[in-house]
């Protein structure tokens, strides 16, 4: 207990001797992770909840830090927190409705009865994004005095979980189209069955 405590000692020195432009740069950085792990890591639990199979998960960008299985989900691990994305296993998605799974124009159609998981899971990154920041939130209602790392590690947190809550817009490439594609799909399969 008192090796760790003088370890973390030691880190807090040399984090606030740093100039404060690489403490808000390590600081965001961090926050990025955070909000990565946790946008992806809901995407694949929602899937897995749902009976869907997960065949891959890629964390970051840039130099490969990490790359291997966890069961049997393939995980690629980069350097740099811009992008994540959850593979679903083909045959599994294609029963959801999507459709040219990696093309440039991929598609969805709405299959009955199977279809509806397909936006909880696309709106699970966001809500577990919605749901850290609001956990930061708590946090700073318990603290009694914040530790000025921390604190500011957990704004940090709390401005990129709630920035990432953005990912719900409609633009090519994030959740917010793929939720789009979904409901467009959703309304035309009613239209043909009216």
């Amino acid at each position: 207990m008192h090796h760790h405590y003088h370890t973390y000692k030691h880190w807090l020195w040399m984090f606030q001797h740093l100039p404060y432009s690489v403490r808000v740069v390590v600081l965001v950085f961090v926050a990025a992770w955070v909000a990565l792990l946790m946008h992806e890591l809901a995407h694949a639990l929602v899937a897995r909840m749902l009976g869907v199979r997960v065949w891959g998960i890629s964390l970051g960008r840039g130099p490969l830090l990490w790359s291997g299985t966890i069961g049997s989900c393939q995980v690629r691990v980069g350097l740099l927190p811009l992008h994540g994305e959850v593979r679903l296993m083909d045959q599994d998605a294609e029963a959801l409705g999507y459709r040219r799974i990696g093309s440039p124009k991929p598609a969805f159609q709405w299959l009955s009865g199977s279809s509806w998981r397909a936006p909880l899971i696309t709106a699970a990154g966001s809500v577990a994004n919605l749901l850290t920041a609001k956990a930061v939130a708590a946090y700073w209602a318990v603290i009694p005095g914040p530790i000025p790392p921390l604190f500011s590690l957990s704004i940090c947190c709390f401005v990129v979980n709630a920035v990432m809550f953005l990912n719900l817009m409609p633009i090519r490439g994030l959740d917010g189209w793929r939720m789009a594609l979904q409901a467009a799909a959703w309304r035309r399969g009613r239209l043909v069955q009216t």
